[in-house]
């Protein structure tokens, strides 16, 4: 085989190893990057506050959340990368990202290791999307649709377990062709549940609250545990996670080799 035949074979093995990488709905565990299609990014390593500080380090504008409650959530060091927040159980302890969902399509995604306890909410958005656990760990994903929610559930096989790390994502995605809004839940970068529903989404002005969820007696429904790596995206993402290292060195080697052959 020519030195021409490799530098091709070796173009067209990159190529699938790129297709491979962009089509892949799980590439690892780490922080993310900020980018300017993201419109909140967390990484949660302060260790006293009420101000969550964005991570806004590609120019665009900053969104701080902010820490509410008379039972303040805690920045702990017990992180799933060095530090994080805990919540505690059923009390007005939440992290207020504002009036952030403002677009058809979003993603929310976040590290959380769930305490174990009771029926709560990971998130909240009045009369607009919400998160919750279960006891036995199964998550409802619910957006309001036509004026009436929309709910999908991870099947009794994923169950999450209680005090264990997962990266959660939770997604809405609307289509104006066929005027159809869908949802997608996924687990460690796995699709856990989906559904496409008739009719647009039903928008608010409504804040979104992590940790939180209350009710017309002002009782409030928020998760107990830790939580790690908040990002708000306003797009229908279905990759996510950081590429392993070793993946990027082999892309890195792949591109410089062919780089160097082009003359």
């Amino acid at each position: 085989m020519t030195g021409k035949n490799n530098v091709m074979l070796l173009v067209c093995g990159l190529m699938v190893a790129l297709v491979g990488t962009a089509n892949a709905t799980w590439l690892g565990e780490g922080e993310y990057t900020d980018t300017t299609s993201t419109t909140a990014l967390y990484h949660l390593n302060q260790s006293s506050g009420t101000t969550v500080i964005d991570d806004n380090s590609s120019g665009r504008t900053a969104n701080n959340g902010v820490l509410e409650g008379s039972t303040l959530p805690t920045w702990t060091t017990a992180g799933k990368f060095g530090n994080g927040l805990s919540f505690v159980r059923r009390t007005d302890s939440r992290l207020n990202m504002g009036d952030i969902i403002t677009t058809d399509d979003f993603t929310l995604e976040f590290y959380v290791k769930w305490d174990g306890n009771g029926t709560d909410y990971f998130f909240n958005c009045y009369a607009e999307t919400f998160a919750r656990i279960g006891s036995s760990g199964q998550v409802t994903f619910g957006i309001h649709v036509d004026h009436s929610w929309k709910e999908i559930q991870n099947a009794s096989t994923d169950y999450l377990n209680n005090n264990t790390w997962y990266h959660l994502a939770f997604v809405r995605d609307y289509d104006s062709d066929s005027n159809t809004t869908s949802s997608y839940f996924y687990i460690n970068g796995g699709l856990a549940a989906s559904d496409t529903f008739s009719g647009k989404y039903d928008s608010t002005s409504s804040d979104l609250r992590i940790a939180d969820s209350t009710d017309s007696q002002g009782n409030h429904y928020g998760v107990g545990g830790t939580f790690d790596e908040i990002r708000f995206t306003p797009a229908a993402l279905d990759t996510f996670g950081v590429p392993e290292p070793a993946t990027m060195m082999m892309l890195t080697v792949g591109v410089g080799f062919i780089t160097r052959h082009r003359k």
